[in-house]
């Protein structure tokens, strides 16, 4: 008897984000994800520094902006931060990435080829070489008329291709 194979697939539950429900002794009805309270509390404190310096400068601004700024900015970007994501990766690591490509690469001027570093890029002439043709005594005129191929070779005696017909 052959036996019953069952595929079990977990991808679900490895997925489902991390959240706070329950703070100390205090339980909320509703999940809170972590990522984007993490996101809110961060924007926050930036917030709240780029505010206090804001009414050092304009002490005599709206309450009503100051309530949107403290808050609401801070919502909004969390929100956006965890619906944005730039080529498929989380937008922290497409920061990283675009920082590091910045520093190493386009500052430095660098220039790559099949992810080598290309190290003569500032050579602005190109050179090459003539093909001479070699035959031996018993050759074809032209390569596609004996059992015997002939090879294109070059002044350096490496094999280049062979020799096309001449009409």
């Amino acid at each position: 008897m052959s036996e019953v194979r069952r595929v079990f697939n977990y991808r679900r539950m490895f997925r489902t984000p991390f959240t706070f429900q329950k703070f100390g002794n205090f339980t909320l009805a509703f999940e809170i994800p972590a990522v984007p309270a993490i996101n809110f509390i961060v924007l926050v404190i930036i917030c709240s520094v780029i505010w206090g310096k804001w009414k050092a400068i304009f002490p005599h601004e709206l309450s009503v902006f100051d309530i949107f700024f403290i808050v609401g900015a801070p919502l909004l970007g969390a929100f956006l931060v965890s619906k944005v994501n730039p080529d498929g990766k989380n937008i922290y690591v497409f920061l990283w990435g675009m920082i590091k490509y910045f520093l190493f690469i386009k500052i430095p001027k660098k220039c790559y080829c099949g992810d080598t570093q290309v190290w003569y890029k500032k050579e602005t002439k190109v050179q090459f070489q003539k093909l001479a043709k070699v035959r031996g005594k018993h050759a074809v005129s032209n390569a596609h008329e004996g059992n015997k191929k002939q090879y294109a070779i070059d002044e350096n005696g490496r094999r280049v291709g062979v020799l096309p017909s001449k009409s």
